[in-house]
């Protein structure tokens, strides 16, 4: 009898354990702002405190945090799309691509951008025309799991400027795309130094006041597989591409 009442005891401990798991699949036992579980987009929201960031993530149609896969802010799309805070924006755990373009960023300071260290999917972030210039590139925080940085379409004219931002990744990490910027092509050799923490550099479009002539700041690299310089009428000589040894495009 005391073995019959102790096989029904452990199967209905079973049974309600297999329950509880199986109630896991449903979104009311989430917590959903722990960045290891995926929740419905409306129990984050309120959580986002910037207005164009929420209308952005409505815009997106996602249903829910694992969805969000990418996310589109643009003045020209969330009129009138100015970002003034980026508090709760850690909440999109599940987000591997965010694009913040022409949101007027350039008066903000390293803690307005601190909470873009929390996405724990982040892997391309594209800041395009966002005002970013020497004075204020550096802000950009390490963001572990990145490999694409976009910074088209500033006004970025010291490429120097970048190298405290390049430095904290490791060799061959990250595509960068300056391009459209009024780069100065004399800065470009203080550049050279991180080079090695690149697999992809987009120099298109130069719009400083010196023209690109040719690519002496080149170093030795085996870590840069792409290069766009297009767009530069006056590059003349790109005798140094032979430095890259494994540059495929």
């Amino acid at each position: 009898m005391r073995s019959s009442v102790s096989f029904r005891l452990v199967a209905s401990i079973l049974v309600t354990v297999l329950i509880l798991v199986g109630c896991r699949q449903s979104f009311d036992y989430y917590n959903p702002l722990d960045p290891n579980e995926d929740a419905p987009i409306s129990a984050i929201i309120d959580h986002i405190q910037d207005e164009t960031i929420r209308n952005a993530i409505l815009d997106s149609g996602a249903q829910t945090k694992r969805e969000l896969g990418h996310l589109w802010v643009d003045y020209d799309v969330h009129f009138p799309g100015y970002v003034e805070t980026m508090a709760g924006i850690e909440f999109l755990s599940f987000t591997e691509m965010l694009f913040l373009l022409r949101t007027e960023m350039m008066l903000w300071d390293v803690d307005d951008l601190a909470p873009l260290t929390k996405m724990r999917a982040l892997e391309r972030l594209e800041m395009t025309g966002n005002g970013f210039d020497e004075s204020n590139v550096e802000l950009i925080p390490h963001l572990p799991r990145l490999n694409y940085l976009g910074l088209a379409d500033n006004v970025i004219s010291n490429a120097g400027s970048l190298e405290p931002v390049l430095q904290s990744y490791q060799r061959g990490r990250l595509f960068l795309d300056i391009s459209a910027n009024p780069i100065e092509p004399d800065t470009l050799q203080s550049f050279a130094s991180v080079l090695d923490r690149l697999d992809g550099l987009d120099l298109a479009f130069l719009t400083g006041a010196n023209p690109l002539i040719d690519l002496a700041f080149l170093v030795e690299n085996d870590t840069i597989r792409s290069l766009d310089v297009s767009r530069n009428e006056s590059l003349v000589d790109i005798s140094t591409l032979d430095r890259l040894s494994v540059l495929e495009s």
